[in-house]
């Protein structure tokens, strides 16, 4: 497969222009708006990385374009969603035609992809990737050669001296935050001592999900797996109180096997900033595109995944009318709840260092933060200083 850091460079050397946002220096709120409405993030627990956002839109509204991340490409336009592995590309091909260059992937199951157009110029990117040499290997037909990917990432990196993993977990963040730094600070002063550091391992690798959300966007699971799907660092059970305090208390629950069901209520207000602002000739195109349903009602479906745990949101139309995905009816609500979900699962996750997971997360929420810190022989005012409380 394509080495990440070859993905980078060539990124970084062949894109450009008004629409090209390298990672380093995207906004915040653009990235997590592309990646709503891709329905898919990086896999965070493989240590997949966001390379650059390529915004196509042509007026203000929401996200069309494209993301590219060390381990694929995905685009969302007006006539929906796609993304495409480098791993699984066996051969590139940039074609001339009268209206803009076209690029096909060759997958290594035989079948061809094409790649969509965007107001960005692929073309220089694509040609660099189709140009990289090709060697048949033993028995196969001619490949692409490619070097050896960059190994995942762990999400608690333990040695010998490290054995909570926190202080390698922390000399790798993505880029420097002091809200992470300090958390990780405290696992090691908390749970290095013999005995303890199985359970702040768990803590290191819900920390470091965290950080990776922070850094490059709510993230989802490993590639195969359907869009829709979304990474928390909380379990099941915390991530449904969480979800309760961004949105109000849920109408009644009920578990399917291992899924944890609920379902919320859209406030007034959360549905007017979803709603589109734009002429009615462009909204109901938009609309009609998946991208501004007015929704009243959600279900989210919650599984435990160590180290924390997965979820889908599930849009409902007037009368109960389930619509499927929210990131394919309006991506712009799921935006706005996965940025208010990530402020409290900094609020959890910070309590949850501090106390453990004996108590309930509704009544740790309910104790001073510096009754938690004083417990732990945690200075109150670093704490308050992280600024997660």
């Amino acid at each position: 497969m394509f080495r990440p850091s070859l993905i980078r460079r060539l990124a970084r050397a062949h894109l450009a222009g008004g629409g090209v946002h390298h990672a380093r220096d995207v906004n915040p709120d653009l990235r997590d708006q592309a990646i709503a409405s891709m329905g898919q993030g990086c896999d965070h627990t493989a240590g997949e990385q966001l390379v650059a956002v390529l915004d196509d839109r042509i007026h203000h509204g929401p996200f069309l374009g494209a993301l590219v991340t060390d381990r694929r490409y995905a685009w969302r336009n007006m006539q929906g969603q796609g993304s495409v592995a480098w791993a699984d590309v066996e051969r590139i091909d940039v074609l001339d035609s009268l209206l803009v260059e076209q690029q096909h992937c060759e997958l290594v199951d035989g079948t061809r992809l094409r790649i969509p157009p965007t107001g960005v110029d692929l073309t220089p990117f694509f040609r660099a990737l189709a140009a990289l040499p090709t060697q048949p290997l033993s028995g196969q037909p001619s490949t692409r050669q490619r070097s050896p990917s960059t190994p995942p990432m762990e999400l608690a990196p333990v040695s010998a001296d490290d054995p909570t993993g926190a202080r390698a977990a922390s000399a790798a963040m993505y880029s420097p935050d002091p809200r992470h730094l300090t958390l990780y600070e405290w696992v090691w002063h908390l749970y290095s001592r013999d005995g303890a550091s199985i359970f702040g391992r768990d803590l290191t690798a819900r920390v470091t999900l965290l950080h990776r959300t922070a850094a490059h966007g709510r993230g989802g699971p490993a590639l195969g797996d359907a869009g829709g799907r979304w990474l928390s660092p909380l379990g099941a059970r915390d991530l449904f109180h969480a979800i309760s305090i961004v949105l109000g208390p849920p109408q009644p629950t009920g578990e399917k096997g291992e899924i944890l069901q609920a379902d919320f209520d859209i406030p007034e207000s959360w549905r007017r900033s979803a709603a589109l602002d734009l002429d009615p000739l462009q909204r109901q195109a938009l609309s009609t595109a998946g991208f501004g349903h007015d929704i009243r009602r959600i279900r989210f479906a919650i599984r435990d995944a160590a180290p924390g745990s997965t979820f889908s949101v599930l849009g409902h139309g007037g009368g109960g009318r389930e619509l499927g995905g929210l990131e394919l009816q309006n991506p712009k609500l799921l935006w706005l709840i996965h940025r208010a979900l990530l402020v409290v699962e900094h609020q959890v996750m910070v309590r949850r260092v501090l106390a453990g997971f004996d108590t309930s997360v509704g009544e740790l929420l309910a104790q001073p933060i510096e009754h938690l810190a004083g417990q732990c022989h945690v200075d109150p005012a670093e704490v308050l200083g992280a600024g997660v409380a």
